[in-house]
């Protein structure tokens, strides 16, 4: 089964992660040194043995950015939303196993200790130390349909820390059911996951979709799960620590702040309190920290995100050739489109079907099929040359927005844009876009003239 060990075994071969012996505190420096290697152009992932306060190893930056998450699922960058899209239209349902990697330790009653394990605080304005690689797993009290999400934890002491769930959410959703039974809603929450699960757990749909079917399809084989020791509810099986609690009814406490995926700090809000019954690990645990706000966080949430919405897409454009949540817009908020128009109007109702699609994204671009939407310098000159804002900027204002968004003057309302950034009116009668012969670029090299380089 392939699960985090493996993983970082493979990002040993290619040279993307660095292992460390000097003693890390947990509260920044993480994200310092990530901010670090980052700027330096070395997207790696980061090891630490020893970590202050803890005695298990801790590592960040697993899944990196676009270009790795891509390599893990065997397929390149511009056809990883594809890629996506088919996974998830062919799941592969999970299996029970009784002999888990992930409960080889077990901690119960007073041994429960969430500060036991590495947990960072990654800036400066997090209130507290937080979970953040955590894929909580729960069921509808109601139907018993399954449901992977991720979400994080404020660390409020060793068995307590306040959960956000999103208005929309699937797991909110069923708290919500639970409450109104007067019930906790019993919770687990899976850290050290492959790449393959933390997207799979990312995957959007209506509610009753199970996503430990697409993190299966993405892993190639089913998702191994366990019944947990001291609640109603199942974890994953190769995972590295299972945390066990329940989200408790009737109880909201002061969240946040917490630095997000958009590189600002959340407003403190009341939020659901999980109590913890129990603690399942490893031996040796090999703890994962997910940095807020860093490419990882952006990109895992994109790649699903832009498989769905593709789907969406296409049935306006069939023609349409690639999506991108780009990592600037924090993987959520832009969205470029890359498709051979057939009519003039198109561009139009296919930003549409996107923003009625999906209440993160406000500024859509849409863009000729010549243009390679992955490359920023091309989208940008797309729009300086193709664009008459009066004409192919659509402002829609008072529309359905996201809590996260920190620009927004009301939670859950803000406005969008959808720019057609295409050819007018059509690529094949535009200005003819400076070229040089396919025949001269073949000879013409550098190596030929350039000897040496």
């Amino acid at each position: 089964m392939k699960d985090l060990r493996q993983h970082l075994k493979d990002l040993e071969k290619t040279n993307e992660i660095w292992y460390s012996d000097e003693a890390l505190d947990p509260r920044y420096e993480v994200t310092a040194l990530w901010e670090e290697a980052k700027a330096k152009g070395k997207d790696v992932a980061l090891y630490f043995n020893k970590v202050k306060g803890s005695e298990y190893p801790l590592v960040a930056n697993v899944y990196g950015g676009r270009e790795r998450l891509a390599k893990a699922l065997g397929v390149p960058i511009e056809q990883a939303a594809q890629y996506y899209q088919d996974r998830q239209a062919n799941p592969i349902n999970p299996v029970f196993t009784q002999e888990a990697p992930a409960q080889e330790i077990v901690f119960e009653k007073n041994d429960v200790d969430l500060l036991q394990f590495p947990v960072i605080t990654g800036h400066e304005a997090d209130v507290a130390p937080y979970i953040t690689s955590g894929l909580s797993i729960a069921r509808d009290p109601v139907t018993g349909q399954r449901n992977v999400s991720f979400n994080r934890l404020q660390v409020v002491n060793k068995n307590t820390a306040y959960i956000h769930l999103g208005t929309g959410r699937h797991l909110t959703y069923f708290f919500k059911r639970a409450e109104e039974l007067g019930q906790p809603l019993p919770v687990t929450f899976s850290l050290g996951t492959p790449p393959a699960f933390a997207l799979g757990a990312l995957g959007l749909g209506p509610v009753g979709l199970d996503e430990t079917g697409i993190m299966g399809s993405l892993a190639g084989e089913p998702v191994r799960l366990v019944k947990a020791k001291t609640v109603d509810c199942v974890g994953l099986a190769d995972a590295e620590i299972i945390l066990e609690g329940e989200i408790l009814p009737g109880i909201r406490e002061e969240e946040g702040p917490f630095c997000e995926f958009t590189g600002y700090a959340t407003g403190v809000r009341k939020r659901e309190v999980v109590r913890f019954k129990g603690i399942t690990c490893r031996r040796n645990p090999i703890y994962q920290a997910l940095i807020a706000g860093s490419a990882e966080h952006c990109i895992l949430g994109a790649i699903p995100r832009e498989g769905q919405l593709l789907k969406t897409a296409k049935q306006i454009a069939p023609r349409l050739k690639a999506i991108h949540m780009t990592p600037a817009g924090c993987g959520r908020f832009t969205c470029y489109l890359a498709l051979e128009k057939t009519t003039e109007a198109q561009p139009w109702n296919v930003g549409m079907s996107i923003l009625g699609a999906d209440v993160f994204t406000k500024n859509i671009v849409i863009l000729d099929d010549d243009i390679n939407i992955f490359n920023e310098e091309e989208v940008q000159w797309a729009i300086a040359t193709r664009c008459q804002p009066a004409r192919d900027y659509l402002i829609i204002p008072k529309a359905m927005g996201t809590d996260l968004d920190p620009s927004a003057e009301v939670e859950h309302v803000g406005s969008k844009v959808i720019i057609d950034a295409t050819a007018k009116p059509n690529l094949k009668s535009y200005h003819i876009r400076a070229s040089v012969p396919a025949e001269i670029r073949a000879k013409a090299t550098l190596e030929r003239f350039f000897k040496g380089i």
